[in-house]
């Protein structure tokens, strides 16, 4: 599985122990790994942040390695930094499983308000960080996305087509997404759940 890991790198120096033990735990259960290079970034903070290419290029290869991943893996005990708070909510919304690790005496009350199947916030303690990463990505990974693939007349690809153009949506999104709303009011699929 492919796993992008993001947390405060302005606030990194306090918690990098904890950085490295996330990024060698996925590891260790054999992911592939974005955004180890976080622990060099902690210490080139300073220059990044001064540096406009290199603020564009960090926020580069930030999104991408969220396209990239199956599971986003975000160090959240510091909750009030904006980039880490932008790539939490950019995975949700390609529909990424996220998994939200927290010190246990901070607790993310501003994230517990948000209501996604797909967001798990998970409490640990350093001595048990990586039981805890460990049982967050398995459950993380019962809400992957599954391909599904379809057969549709021409017509419904030129309207699909069209979706995509004029509301700058892919037309997987705009499909799924008429699914989800249809999943929301179909009573009967509700009792059966």
């Amino acid at each position: 599985m492919k796993i992008y890991f993001t947390a405060s790198i302005s606030q990194g120096k306090d918690l990098e122990e904890n950085y490295k033990k996330i990024c060698q735990t996925i590891k260790k259960l054999g992911h592939t790994l974005y955004g180890e290079d976080i622990l060099d970034d902690i210490k080139l903070y300073a220059n990044k942040v001064r540096d406009p290419k290199e603020r564009k290029k960090w926020y580069t290869v930030a999104m991408k390695s969220i396209n990239l991943a199956d599971v986003v893996v975000v160090e959240i005990s510091y909750p009030s930094t904006a980039n880490v708070g932008h790539e939490l909510t950019t995975a949700l919304e390609k529909s990424k499983p996220v998994v939200a690790l927290y010190r246990e005496d901070r607790e993310p009350a501003f994230l517990e308000g948000i209501k996604n199947d797909r967001l798990f916030l998970v409490p640990y303690e350093e001595h048990d960080l990586e039981k805890e990463l460990k049982y967050a990505l398995e459950e993380a990974t019962n809400q992957m996305d599954v391909r599904f693939n379809f057969f549709v007349s021409p017509k419904i690809v030129n309207y699909l087509d069209w979706i995509a153009k004029k509301k700058k949506m892919p037309r997987a999104v705009y499909l799924r997404r008429l699914i989800e709303e249809d999943m929301r009011i179909d009573r009967e699929f509700e009792k059966e759940k």
